[in-house]
C-alpha cells in the first residue's frame, strides 16, 4: 500500500529550520577540502565503529564560538552609482570548564558597516552609545558577500581567543568550526564541524559513519585545504530519534597534523569519551543535539552582549533620516 510520500522514504533534520540544514551536500566550502589518505588509522576496508577510549584529564575545557547578525541593509549611492550595503554585529567568545563548574571566558563585540563593490565608509559611524561600526568593503554588492565580509571578522575574533586559550598547559579547545590555524601550541585545540559540507569519503565509510553508536567514532583520516592539513573523524555525539535522518547527532572533529598521529588518536578517543555528555536533549536547542550545551550557552550569551536588535535598527533609521535631513 503506497503511503503519504508514495515510494518516498522521508526523514527529518532535528535542526530548526530558521538554521539551515545540517547537511549542506552541493555547496562547495570557502577553501577546496581534499580527502589526502583514509587509511592512516586503519586500512578503509576494515573501517568499523571505534568505541569510547580512555578519558583524558584535561586541566581544563574550552569552548569557543561566535554569532553574527546584520542589523540593517541600506542602500548606497556614489558617482551616479548605486550599491548595496549592510550594517551587522559580530561577536566570539568562551565558556570553560574546570574542575566541575563552568564560567564564560573572554569575549569580543565587534560591529561593521560594509559597503559592497569596493566602497568603504570614510570613517567610524556611532549610532548610539556603546555602538559604533567601523568601516568595511566588499566586493560585491550580494548580500552573501556584505555578510561574508562580517563572518571573517567574527572568525578572526574566534581565532584570537582559541589561540590565547591554547597557551593554556594540558588545556583542550573546542572551536566551532573548521581549525583555521595549525600551529602546535602548548594544548590541544579541536575544530568542532555541526554543518556537514562534504562527507570526504567512499559510500561504503558513509554508511559506516551513518551507522555509529552514540558515544562512538570513525576511523581517522587526512583531510587538506590549501596548507592546512588535518586529522578528522566523526562522532556520534546522541542517538537518533525513529524518522530522524541518518546522520542525525553526527559531528565532524578535526585537528592539526603536526600533533601527530599518536596525539590525534589520543584526542579522538577522549573527545568520544567527554563530548556526548554535553549534547542538548531534543527540545531545549534548536540544532540538538550536536549543537552542544557550552556553545548553546556562548550563543545565548554574545546575543546579549550585542544589545537589542530592533533598538539598533531604529537607531540606524534614525541615524540615516537625520542625514538625509541634513543634506537638504
Amino acid at each position: 500500500m503506497t503511503g503519504l510520500f508514495g515510494p518516498l522514504q522521508v526523514t527529518i533534520e532535528p535542526w530548526a529550520a530558521e538554521y539551515g540544514p545540517q547537511w549542506r551536500g552541493g555547496a562547495p566550502p570557502e577553501e577546496a577540502e581534499v580527502p589526502e589518505a583514509l587509511d592512516v588509522e586503519v586500512p578503509l576496508a576494515r573501517w568499523a565503529p571505534i568505541a569510547a577510549g580512555a578519558a583524558i584529564p584535561w586541566s581544563a575545557v574550552a569552548f569557543v564560538d561566535g554569532v553574527r547578525r546584520i542589523d540593517a541593509f541600506v542602500a548606497i549611492s556614489a558617482d551616479d552609482r548605486m550599491t548595496r550595503g549592510a550594517f551587522g554585529t559580530y561577536a566570539a567568545g568562551t565558556v570553560v570548564l574546570r574542575g566541575g563548574a563552568a564560567t564564560f571566558g573572554p569575549a569580543v563585540i565587534g560591529r561593521a558597516a560594509v559597503c559592497g563593490d569596493g566602497l568603504s565608509l570614510p570613517g567610524p559611524v556611532t549610532v548610539m552609545r556603546a555602538v559604533t561600526y567601523e568601516p568595511a568593503s566588499a566586493p560585491s554588492a550580494d548580500p552573501p558577500a556584505l555578510v561574508h565580509s562580517l563572518e571573517t571578522r567574527m572568525r578572526v575574533a574566534e581565532e584570537r581567543l582559541a589561540r590565547e586559550l591554547a597557551d593554556a598547559p594540558g588545556a583542550l579547545v573546542l572551536a566551532d568550526g573548521p581549525l583555521a590555524f595549525v600551529e602546535r601550541s602548548k594544548g590541544a585545540t579541536v575544530g568542532y564541524v555541526k554543518s556537514i559540507e562534504e562527507w570526504h569519503l567512499p559510500a561504503e565509510a558513509v554508511r559506516l559513519v551513518h551507522s555509529l553508536p552514540p558515544g562512538a567514532r570513525s576511523p581517522l583520516a587526512v583531510l587538506q585545504s590549501g596548507r592546512r592539513i588535518r586529522y578528522t573523524w566523526f562522532l556520534r555525539v546522541a542517538p537518533p530519534w525513529p524518522g530522524d535522518a541518518p546522520f542525525a547527532g553526527i559531528v565532524r572533529l578535526e585537528v592539526s597534523q603536526a600533533v601527530g598521529l599518536d596525539a590525534a588518536r589520543r584526542l579522538a578517543d577522549g573527545c568520544a569519551v567527554f563530548l556526548p555528555r554535553l549534547a542538548p536533549p531534543r527540545g531545549t536547542d534548536p540544532r540538538a543535539p550536536s549543537n552542544l550545551l557550552p556553545i548553546g550557552a556562548i550563543e545565548r550569551h554574545l546575543r546579549h552582549r550585542m544589545g537589542d536588535p530592533r533598538l539598533i535598527h531604529r537607531g540606524i533609521q534614525t541615524l540615516i533620516v537625520r542625514e538625509a535631513v541634513h543634506r537638504v
